[in-house]
């Protein structure tokens, strides 16, 4: 929240003009987006490394294969657009592409488990409890 906001008084603070005229204070507010992305992937999956098979974390490398090839597509699309921006920018698709892969799977592993079952009715609740014989 308050990296991108703050990106340029950081990098003017810590490093001063110099580099605060550049594009580094955009770069640092596109990384603090990025930083969003990897933890939000971080810990789908983590739940996916948690959960799943060996057979279905072989068909999950499979899958990254394309993520990969896409991941370099955008980098080099973008570079001659964005300049630095555009590895980050590569980089935050990247991370949202594994996680919508961990998503798909944690979906499944929660279809696969059955529904609580419903609550006690309100007279079943407050009725007196039965006596235990002595």
């Amino acid at each position: 929240a308050f990296g991108p906001a703050y990106a340029y008084s950081a990098i003017h603070l810590l490093y001063g003009s110099k580099w605060s005229q550049t594009e580094m204070p955009s770069v640092l507010s596109w990384y603090s987006f990025f930083l969003l992305t990897m933890a939000v992937n971080g810990i789908t999956e983590a739940f996916t490394h948690a959960s799943a098979s060996p057979a279905q974390m072989r068909r999950r490398a499979l899958a990254l294969f394309p993520v990969t090839a896409l991941y370099l597509s955008f980098a080099c699309l973008l570079a001659p657009v964005l300049g630095l921006k555009a590895l980050i920018a590569a980089n935050c698709i990247n991370m949202m592409l594994r996680s919508a892969l961990s998503l798909r799977h944690a979906a499944r592993v929660f279809a696969a488990v059955p529904p609580p079952s419903p609550p006690l009715s309100s007279s079943a609740a407050h009725s007196p409890s039965p006596s235990i014989p002595p």
